[in-house]
């Protein structure tokens, strides 16, 4: 192997590999493993992980496990979407929902605390999947970007609100983080989060997409203008939402 210019950085670049390379829901590792296998001493391995870990690509598990913290998660969603076969199986599905329902449909996901949307079918179900930049509006402004908070894990969230501090005029006045805290609860009790109708024209929904332990991997969303959504369309539109995000769950889910 060619020299390594910073050895600390390989270092933990190598705890890494070993972290992901294990399953991933196994529980993590104790560190006394972590640094026999990494051949270290103990502490040298503590503060890798501890420095990881305050930059969230490690966390520590109530029982003082290792395993991959928030930040590699959200980089694990989105490689998702390189894969070739993905992209065009999470095309079809959308076109699918999109000609169910007539309306335009969108895919986002969470990184670093930014609502970012991934695939998208408009009502002429024209589709795009592809991995855009991050909206410049609120992340509490749609229905996607409430449910990505509502189920984001506790790290998540702690990025999201240094990013976009707390709704206030964004959502229902909520300037507290008890107050948001219950609101994030409330829709995550309902399954879908909702906008409107209230005058504004427009009639938004969106529903969590989650993997078998109930993590969330995305949020499935579907705009209408408010003339074309009476209650029974409203009804069909939460419906399909539901049916679409537990397909999309499946095929999104880590292999």
């Amino acid at each position: 192997m060619a020299d390594v210019p910073v050895k600390s950085l390989k270092k933990a670049l190598d705890l890494l590999d070993l972290l992901l390379a294990e399953e991933a829901d196994d529980g993590g590792r104790t560190l006394s493993e972590l640094a026999r296998r990494m051949e270290m001493p103990a502490n040298s391995a503590h503060n890798l992980l501890k420095t990881m870990a305050v930059c969230g690509y490690v966390e520590q598990a109530p029982d003082g496990r290792y395993r991959p913290g928030a930040k590699l998660r959200q980089i694990g969603r989105l490689n998702r979407f390189a894969d070739e076969e993905v992209r065009a199986r999470l095309g079809r599905q959308l076109r699918e929902l999109g000609e169910v329902l007539g309306e335009a449909c969108v895919l986002a996901v969470l990184r670093n605390g930014q609502r970012v949307v991934v695939g998208r079918v408009d009502c002429q179900q024209t589709i795009r999947v592809d991995d855009v930049q991050a909206e410049e509006r609120s992340l509490y402004d749609v229905p996607t970007g409430r449910v990505l908070a509502a189920y984001a894990a506790p790290e998540e969230l702690a990025t999201i609100l240094d990013r976009n501090g707390l709704p206030g005029a964004h959502w229902d006045r909520l300037t507290t983080r008890i107050g948001l805290e219950k609101a994030l609860a409330t829709l995550r009790r309902a399954g879908l989060s909702v906008i409107g109708p209230d005058g504004s024209g427009v009639v938004a929904f969106a529903c969590p997409v989650l993997d078998g332990a109930g993590r969330i991997l995305g949020a499935l969303g579907c705009h209408a203008p408010e003339f074309r959504c009476p209650e029974k369309k409203r009804e069909q539109i939460r419906r399909e939402l539901r049916k679409a995000a537990e397909k999309l769950g499946e095929l999104l889910a880590p292999a």
